[in-house]
């Protein structure tokens, strides 16, 4: 008489079931703890909060990704509006509710926010790189509020992002490692955040400066970071391969944003109208391809999709994209980062547009 296979299939199911009960909990235990590459994006985000929560009087802000950071020119937007400016933009691809969460905790009465978009953030995540997804996993786990704060789905990718031996690792380190973390407090992301922003209090504000040394282009650190003791350190090069950006980005899919990037715009909106902010979609420099070309319908027509989307949010795009697409030679990689001869002309640009809207004092 042949052995029924419903024991078998239960047991494999039951071992199923602890491993992946196993490797959720290691998960969960590993949140918190210090990161590869998430501790200096903790660290530089922090010093930049810090910095512009500290200003009392209307500010310009820029959000975005790390095009914002090599692209425009902080100090550009200081002088030609006689007002403080700000440049809030992070590295490793973080997720549009992240970059608004983080804006919104120094978002004051009167200030004016530029939001410096790449199109991919109105792509699925799939469509993302597994590098970027891998960094922005790591920025959730390395600052336990970004995580804590997310939507189920939210924690779901977080979940799938993260490679096993990082989770293993991250377990490890976070309940059996503290005298690891006392070996190399720059590994502990909140400390090494609390004393960056004393460094730069301690050796760069008694002089006067209003920007930190270091920083590149004024931007409060892009691939260069501040050493308060003097050295210019050089981040990890974190991604070595690159793919043509239209594939890379899922261009040929609509556009959309995920529910929690809506959520995160529905609190802009509210706080916004509550603070008499002004909102703006400034365009983004774009790599001039098969797909980004000036005069071509389908390009076209995809930008003014993305106009009406942040217009659901009272969000006023400026500008005409097409004006936007510089050649190959204007950017210093693949990574969309403009040289500094054209971010300077981007930054004008922009600068332009506002005025129309803003007038020359900004106001």
């Amino acid at each position: 008489m042949a052995r029924s296979p419903l024991p078998f299939l239960l047991r494999c199911l039951a071992v199923f079931a602890a491993c992946a009960a196993g490797y959720a909990g290691l998960f969960l235990a590993q949140i918190g703890a210090p990161a590869e590459g998430g501790y200096w994006v903790a660290r530089v985000s922090a010093l930049k909060r810090h910095l512009a929560a500290r200003e009392s009087q209307p500010k310009i802000l820029l959000m975005g990704g790390s095009s914002g950071m090599f692209g425009l020119k902080t100090r550009m937007f200081q002088e030609s509006f006689q007002r403080p400016a700000f440049n809030l933009c992070l590295h490793a691809g973080m997720e549009l509710s992240v970059l608004v969460d983080q804006t919104l905790d120094v978002l004051g009465p009167g200030d004016v926010l530029l939001m410096h978009l790449e199109n991919s953030y109105e792509r699925s995540i799939q469509n993302a790189t597994r590098d970027t997804v891998f960094m922005t996993g790591m920025m959730r786990t390395a600052m336990p509020e970004i995580f804590w704060r997310r939507d189920w789905a939210g924690k779901w990718k977080a979940f799938r992002s993260m490679p096993p031996l990082q989770v293993v690792q991250g377990a490890l380190v976070r309940w059996s490692g503290p005298k690891l973390i006392r070996l190399h407090p720059d590994r502990d992301p909140r400390q090494s955040a609390v004393d960056y922003i004393a460094a730069w209090e301690r050796e760069v504000k008694p002089w006067g400066s209003t920007r930190p040394e270091g920083f590149q282009d004024e931007n409060y650190g892009s691939m260069w970071l501040y050493d308060p003791w003097g050295d210019i350190v050089r981040l990890p090069e974190i991604t070595k391969e690159r793919v043509p950006h239209e594939e890379n980005y899922g261009w040929d899919k609509p556009v959309g944003l995920q529910p929690s990037d809506e959520a995160a715009l529905d609190r802009l909106r509210t706080a916004s109208r509550r603070l008499g902010v002004r909102v703006f979609l400034v365009p983004t420099p774009l790599l001039e391809s098969r797909t980004w070309q000036a005069g071509d319908a389908d390009f076209q027509r995809r930008m003014d999709d993305r106009r009406r989307l942040y217009a659901r949010w009272g969000i006023e795009a400026l500008g005409d994209p097409a004006d936007f697409i510089y050649p190959r030679n204007a950017f210093y990689d693949t990574a969309r980062h403009l040289r500094t001869s054209t971010s300077l002309e981007h930054t004008r640009k922009i600068i332009r547009l506002l005025e129309e809207r803003l007038g020359p004092d900004g106001r």
